[in-house]
Parts: structure tokens; sequence; C-alpha cells
């Protein structure tokens, strides 16, 4: 709806420094913004669809995509704790925060999210390097 989209727009004016992504109904990417492929090393064509999920640290990505799947069934909005390994192999912890987004007769469509990165020990462990 219009309301939501300049709710967006508002939310990637004041965020734009943040990394931010939208993602569709199967919690494939749509969108991402500048920061967000910065912070990645990669153009937006690399996260787009699935390709974020390449960037998840392998002992965290089951975790992840499962606990993902299951806020998208229900409909909620996500948020979690995770590693995350850049184009540079450099590991970082980050928290995502995505809004479930809902369409005109109150079904889920996607997800409208930030990432932030946040000191290491938030992540339970040391990160590891990327294998």
């Amino acid at each position: 709806t219009v309301d939501k989209i300049d709710k967006r727009q508002k939310a990637s004016h004041t965020l734009q420094d943040y990394p931010i992504f939208e993602t569709d109904a199967t919690t494939r990417i749509t969108w991402v913004n500048k920061s967000f492929t910065r912070m990645m090393g990669v153009g937006p064509e690399e996260l787009m669809e699935f390709g974020y999920r390449g960037f998840i640290h392998l002992e965290d990505k089951e975790r992840i995509v499962e606990e993902l799947l299951s806020s998208m069934q229900d409909g909620r909005d996500f948020r979690a704790t995770f590693r995350l390994v850049n184009a540079a192999s450099l590991t970082m912890c980050c928290i995502i925060e995505a809004i479930a987004l809902k369409d005109s007769n109150g079904h889920f469509s996607g997800y409208y999210g930030v990432l932030t990165k946040v000191e290491d020990e938030k992540c339970g462990s040391r990160p590891m390097a990327f294998d």
C-alpha cells in the first residue's frame, strides 16, 4: 500500500548508512541499498534471489535459514544474531531485524529489514574464517 511505501522511504532516508534489504514472500532478496553491497563487498546482483545465503557463516547457516523459514511461514517479523562473511573473507557478527510485510489481504508478502554489525561477543563465540 501507499502508506507502507511511504514508511519504507522514510526509513530508508533515516537509516541510509545501514544495510537495508527487501525480500519477496519466498525470502528471495529483491532489493538492497548501497550500504548493503559495500558491507558485503559485492554488487547487488550477487545478493539477489537467494545469493545472500552464500554469505552466512557455515556454522550459522542451517539455524538461520530454519528460523527465517519458520518466521516466513508464520508471517511474523524476523530477528536473529549470526555471522556473515563478506567477499574479502571478513567475518562479521550481525543482527538482522526484518519487518514482515503484508499484502492488501493481510497475507505475508516479504520482509523489509536492516543489518547491524555488532561486537563479536554477541554471536556467542569468536568468529572463525569462512571455509
